[in-house]
């Protein structure tokens, strides 16, 4: 959201651009090795359990992506909708993803899939998703394989 609200400002034209780089590169990186972790845990009752920088990388990755896939308008507003409905309040993602949902369905960004199902792929899991791509002449060919891979740097 940072990057976001930078970017919004217009004082800083090049947040968006450094995005990659800044956040999305360094959580790819971290979620290969082996003390990957998901965005997301129920175990709160540990002191072990406090969230890493990492974490909020990716996590930062995650709400780029939710931008893109339900249109940043659509993402606005259910942003806007979340922030009103739960001020000064305690969240947990699904109420977040209850609002994204609503707002999708309102203006018609997604169909037959919910935004809980998709998310949660993301943020109960470790890991990201590879996928390769092969062009034929006839038809393009797309593989996707989600799994958490071994750091080999």
């Amino acid at each position: 959201m940072e990057l976001l609200g930078s970017a919004a400002t217009g004082f800083d034209v090049d947040a968006l651009e450094r995005y990659t780089v800044d956040k999305i590169q360094a959580a790819m990186a971290f979620d290969v090795g082996p003390s990957s972790q998901p965005v997301r845990s129920n175990d709160t009752d540990s002191l072990s359990s406090s969230p890493s920088t990492i974490i909020y990388q990716k996590g930062a990755s995650l709400i780029r992506m939710m931008q893109g896939f339900l249109t940043e308008q659509t993402f606005i507003g259910a942003i806007r909708n979340y922030l009103d409905k739960h001020e000064y309040d305690n969240t947990v993602q699904d109420q977040l993803f209850v609002e994204l949902q609503a707002q999708a369905e309102l203006d018609g960004t997604i169909e037959n899939v919910t935004v809980k199902q998709v998310m949660d792929t993301w943020t109960l899991q470790t890991g990201f998703p590879i996928v390769s791509v092969t062009w034929f002449p006839d038809h393009i060919l797309f593989r996707h394989v989600k799994e958490k891979l071994l750091n080999h740097y």
